[in-house]
């Protein structure tokens, strides 16, 4: 603590020494919070589609639909409609 006030009370040149001390700390939690949200809002996405496949038909399903909020989304991965699932580019070009 002694070290942190003294850094603060020294003046701007230990402030931005403190910055740059935690810099790297501040840049790597932001990049964790991305990857967990990035990951939970492919997961609702999953789920979503899962749970319309299975329950979409139901009343109690399309009454819960237009009363709650899915949450952060991303769009399902598109397929490339010219290309084969399953194959490489390297694949595609020893086909042609």
């Amino acid at each position: 603590r002694v070290a942190l006030w003294k850094t603060l009370s020294s003046g701007t040149g230990g402030r931005v020494a403190l910055w740059k001390s935690m810099a790297p700390y501040l840049i790597l939690s932001v990049m964790g919070a991305t990857g967990i949200s990035f990951v939970l809002a492919t997961a609702t996405t999953g789920l979503e589609f899962r749970q319309k496949e299975k329950y979409g038909d139901t009343k109690e399903y399309q009454d819960w639909i237009k009363k709650s909020w899915v949450g952060i989304k991303m769009d399902p991965a598109q397929k490339d409609s010219n290309s084969d699932e399953g194959e490489s580019e390297g694949d595609k070009e020893a086909k042609s």
